[in-house]
């Protein structure tokens, strides 16, 4: 669980090898909570959400066919392809969600389409909202460098 003198991130990833050096860089700055299951990212989001400053949502995560997990049904994640553009839009970011005020950082080695880039810009035109930003990981020589920015800015609350 959190530490008392670091705001949270809250990190849904199913893959934690893969963003390693990420979660140490972190660290300087939150308490880190990484989780691969819906029920554990909902828990501590309903536990602790008024430590939890900043999150860090992969696009596809394994096993995640739908959101029942965070009490919502008949949406579908395409076999967990993609489960953190649904959690995003049919949880943090609806308007009766007590989470959409917090940033979200969208951490993903797939590509960025057009239809992604859409539900982005709506969702940040929003009013009341916390920042979306994505990232991509893979043929982005400098993705890191963009994502530590991202994590000191969040820790200051700063995320535009």
């Amino acid at each position: 669980m959190a530490t008392q003198n670091k705001p949270t991130l809250l990190w849904l990833e199913d893959s934690n090898k893969t963003v390693s050096n990420q979660n140490i860089f972190s660290k300087r700055y939150f308490s880190v909570e990484i989780v691969s299951q819906l029920h554990d990212f909902r828990s501590i989001l309903e536990d602790e959400s008024d430590t939890v400053k900043a999150i860090v949502l992969d696009i596809m995560v394994y096993r995640v066919y739908d959101l029942s997990d965070l009490g919502i049904n008949g949406v579908d994640t395409d076999d967990g392809y993609e489960a953190g553009w649904a959690v995003l839009e049919h949880y943090l970011r609806t308007p009766e969600s007590q989470f959409k005020q917090i940033p979200v950082l969208v951490l993903s080695v797939r590509a960025k389409r057009r239809k992604d880039q859409d539900l982005l810009n709506k969702l940040n035109q929003e009013k009341g909202v916390g920042s979306i930003q994505f990232i991509e990981k893979r043929g982005h020589i400098d993705w890191y460098k963009e994502f530590e920015d991202w994590i000191r800015k969040a820790s200051r609350g700063r995320v535009q």
